[in-house]
């Protein structure tokens, strides 16, 4: 499994990254913890998770895999003092974010053959963090299902 899933790694990487509105995006070097990463690169980022796995239906001589992966989305929060405005659009722009996700990799088609069955699942509530020196980050999370088939050996 390990070759076919590093290509599939690889290939939503490069999608997303390809996607409109996502070019100028950052990808985030370690979106498993947040504010590890350069607070500049939480402005406007996306990053790739890969969440539990659990056995999916399998055919003769197979065994499958089915997979959650994550993008995790971010925006700098400018500033909320007396104005709910910056936090509305900092919302509404990530779930553009999300909807673009959601229309473009619904089906899998275009990231990789041996990836089956890619859809969308749900994506999470709107969270903010901050470190005491800046800005706050919006965040949300679109989860996706995507299943690894492997012949028996």
């Amino acid at each position: 499994m390990t070759a076919k899933f590093g290509a599939i790694l690889t290939a939503l990487r490069s999608t997303v990254g390809g996607l409109t509105g996502f070019t100028t995006k950052t990808e985030i070097p370690n979106p498993y913890v947040m504010l590890s990463n350069p607070i500049g690169m939480l402005k406007d980022g996306w990053g790739l998770t890969v969440g539990a796995s659990s056995p999916g239906a399998a055919e003769f001589n197979s065994t499958v895999d089915v997979i959650t992966f994550n993008f995790e989305l971010t925006r700098e929060l400018l500033s909320t003092d007396n104005n709910v405005e910056p936090l509305m659009a900092a919302i509404t722009a990530l779930k553009e974010d999300a909807t673009t996700l959601m229309t473009r990799l619904e089906r899998g088609d275009a990231i990789s053959a041996d990836l089956e069955g890619f859809q969308y699942v749900s994506t999470s509530a709107v969270e903010v963090i901050q470190d005491a020196s800046n800005n706050p980050i919006v965040t949300i999370s679109v989860s996706f299902l995507g299943a690894i088939r492997e012949t028996l050996t």
